[in-house]
C-alpha cells in the first residue's frame, strides 16, 4: 500500500522518500541493535555487581551463621543502605530457614523474602533477585538473598530512547538535505528528458534534442532518445516530401481531368451542333432522304420522303426498304441500280427513283 502511494509522485519526491525511508530504517535497526546490546550488557553488569555484593555479604556473615548470631548478620545487612537500588536482603541458614533480613527504608510495598531461596538470578517485571550460597571451609552453611529494583534499567532505557530519537532526527535531517542535493544528478536528467518528450508529443517538433549530462545509463538513455528523434525526423521529412509530391501530382492530374472534361464538353457540344446542322440539312432537303442500316431496315427519313411515299416517319422506321415502302408498281424500278440521265427527270416515277438513289 505504501509503495502504491509513491507511484504518482514526481521523481524528485520518490528519490527523497526512498533515501529517507532507507536511511531511517537502517538507522532504526542500528539503534535497536545498539539498545538491545546495551540492555543485555547492562543487565549482565547488574547481575555481576549484585553477585559481588552478595559474595561480600556472605563472607561477612559466615561467622555470624557459624555462631548463630542473628544480630551480627542483621548488622552486616544494614551496611547495604548505601546501595539505594536494593529493595531488601535476607540470610538463610543451612536448613533454609530465615536467619536475618533487611528492608530498604521507606520501601513500598514492604519487602517479603521468599520462604525458600532459589539458586542463581532471575529478572522479574519490576526487580532482579539473586541467591548465592555462603561457604565456610568448603562447606555451604547458608544462603544470601538480594532483591534489586530495575529503576536504573528503566531510566537508562528512557535516556537511550531520547538519545536515539535525537540521533534519528539529526541523521534524517542530514539525510534529507544530502538527498535533496544528490538526487539532482538523477532527477534533473530524467525531468529534462520528460520535458523534451512532452514538447515533442505536443508540438510534433522532432528537431528538438535533450541535453546529455554524462556517460552513465541516463546519458546513454538520452543519447538513444536523441537518435530516435533524429530517425523520426528523417522519416517525417521523407513522408512530408512524399505527401507534397503526391499533392502536386493530384493537383496536376485534377487539372488534366478538368481540361479533359472541358474538351469533352466542347466535343459533345460541337457534335450536337454538327448533328443539328445535318438534321437541318436533311429536313430541309428538296429530295427524299431515307437512312438504312446494313440489313436495309429504315432507321430515319426526312419530311420529303414522307410526302413522296405517303408513310409517316414513325411508320417507316423499322421497315425494310423497298418492300414495305415503295408501291409494288415502282419496286421493279428500284430493284436495279438507278441512274440519272443528263437531263432532268420529267415524270414523277423517275423523280422518285432519283430521290431514292443511294
Amino acid at each position: 500500500m505504501a509503495f502504491c502511494c509513491l507511484k504518482n509522485l514526481p521523481i524528485k519526491r520518490k528519490l527523497t522518500v526512498m533515501v529517507m525511508v532507507t536511511s531511517g530504517l537502517a538507522l532504526l535497526l542500528a539503534c535497536a541493535a545498539f539498545m538491545t546490546y546495551e540492555q543485555i550488557a547492562f543487565r549482565n553488569a547488574m547481575v555481576r555487581d549484585l553477585s559481588i555484593t552478595a559474595r561480600m555479604i556472605g563472607d561477612n556473615s559466615a561467622a555470624s551463621l557459624s555462631f548463630n548470631e542473628a544480630g551480627s548478620a542483621e548488622q552486616t545487612l544494614r551496611s547495604l543502605n548505601a546501595q539505594t537500588h536494593l529493595i531488601g536482603a535476607a540470610i538463610y541458614n543451612r536448613d533454609g530457614q530465615l536467619f536475618a533480613r533487611y528492608q530498604r527504608p521507606n520501601a513500598a510495598p514492604a519487602f517479603a523474602p521468599p520462604e525458600t531461596p532459589g539458586r542463581g538470578h532471575r529478572f522479574a517485571d519490576s526487580h532482579l533477585e539473586l541467591s548465592l550460597p555462603i561457604r565456610l571451609a568448603g562447606e555451604t552453611i547458608g544462603t544470601v538473598y538480594l532483591r534489586s529494583d530495575l529503576d536504573e534499567v528503566r531510566a537508562r532505557k528512557q535516556r537511550y530512547l531520547i538519545i536515539v530519537g535525537a540521533v534519528m532526527l539529526g541523521a534524517l535531517g542530514a539525510a534529507f538535505l544530502l538527498s535533496r542535493q544528490m538526487q539532482k544528478s538523477i532527477s534533473e536528467p530524467i525531468t529534462h528528458l520528460s520535458e523534451v518528450a512532452g514538447r515533442v508529443a505536443s508540438e510534433k517538433n522532432y528537431s528538438v534534442r535533450a541535453t546529455s549530462r554524462g556517460t552513465d545509463e541516463l546519458g546513454c538513455l538520452i543519447d538513444s532518445f536523441n537518435g530516435m528523434l533524429g530517425e523520426i525526423q528523417k522519416r517525417d521529412g521523407a513522408l512530408q516530401k512524399s505527401h507534397e509530391e503526391l499533392e502536386e501530382r493530384v493537383t496536376k492530374r485534377t487539372e488534366l481531368l478538368r481540361e479533359e472534361v472541358a474538351e469533352r464538353k466542347r466535343s459533345e457540344e460541337a457534335l450536337r451542333e454538327s448533328e443539328a446542322r445535318v438534321r437541318t440539312i436533311v429536313d430541309t432537303a428538296m429530295d427524299a432522304v431515307v437512312a438504312m442500316d446494313a440489313g436495309g431496315v429504315i432507321v430515319d427519313c426526312n419530311p420529303q420522303a414522307e410526302a413522296i411515299f405517303g408513310w409517316s416517319r414513325a411508320e417507316a422506321i423499322g421497315r425494310r426498304f423497298p418492300d414495305t415502302v415503295i408501291p409494288p408498281e415502282d419496286r421493279a424500278a428500284h430493284s436495279r441500280p438507278a441512274t440519272r440521265s443528263p437531263s432532268a427527270p420529267s415524270s414523277a416515277t423517275s423523280a422518285g427513283a432519283n430521290a431514292w438513289k443511294p
